[in-house]
């Protein structure tokens, strides 16, 4: 059974009590700076979410810890290019069929030693998500991978990088966050999904919302 937590429903006057609450604890945990488990409906990948705007070095060292290592900072398309985020290479080839939305990588301008550490790493993807930004305040290329989402598109048609933004904008917080994909304890090369996606947010005391759980409910939190 991979999906005990996302089957379990209660309905008052028409509403998914359990789903609304699963995304009431998302949404405040990401206030709060907190990382986020989010899943689809059947739980075949979890990716760790985190607020851009509140990223700390524990954040960062967290995500890099327990996933893939692999972290993109999820952005609107107006704010790539505000920024100056220009497609990485090949990732927008119409003619070679790739739309993968994926920006360029980037480094702070100022304040960062290396760019690798998770230090350093935070302070980037902190400036990424601070609206003062400029395309100055970054340097390119660097180690933070960035990547654009139209959020004008349908909610019905939402997957995990939207509902990712639309919790962050119903947390009351910038429209960018950090998503890297939760891997097993396995087998390196195994992604975390089913019973042990609910071990690992259970072990680690993390809010597990799904995408539909977003689309349904974070617009009226």
């Amino acid at each position: 059974m991979t999906e005990p937590l996302l089957t379990d429903r209660r309905h008052v006057d028409g509403i998914d009590c359990v789903s609304k609450g699963r995304t009431r604890r998302a949404v405040k945990a990401l206030a709060d700076g907190k990382p986020v488990v989010l899943v689809d409906r059947r739980m075949r990948r979890g990716e760790l979410l985190v607020s851009a705007e509140l990223a700390t070095t524990a954040a960062i060292a967290f995500a890099v810890r327990h996933t893939s290592g692999f972290l993109r900072v999820i952005l609107p398309a107006q704010r790539c290019r505000d920024l100056g985020l220009v497609a990485q290479c090949g990732a927008d080839d119409e003619h070679a069929g790739t739309h993968t939305g994926q920006r360029v990588s980037v480094d702070a301008a100022l304040g960062i030693g290396t760019g690798i550490s998770a230090t350093d790493r935070a302070r980037t993807i902190r400036v990424l998500a601070s609206p003062k930004s400029t395309p100055d305040s970054l340097t390119r290329p660097g180690h933070v991978v960035t990547q654009r989402v139209a959020l004008h598109r349908p909610m019905a048609d939402y997957g995990y990088d939207e509902a990712a933004l639309q919790l962050a904008l119903s947390a009351d917080l910038q429209p960018s966050v950090v998503l890297a994909t939760i891997v097993g304890t396995g087998a390196s090369v195994d992604l975390c999904s089913g019973d042990e996606l609910l071990a690992f947010a259970n072990e680690l005391r993390l809010p597990l919302v799904s995408v539909d759980d977003v689309v349904t409910h974070a617009k009226y939190i």
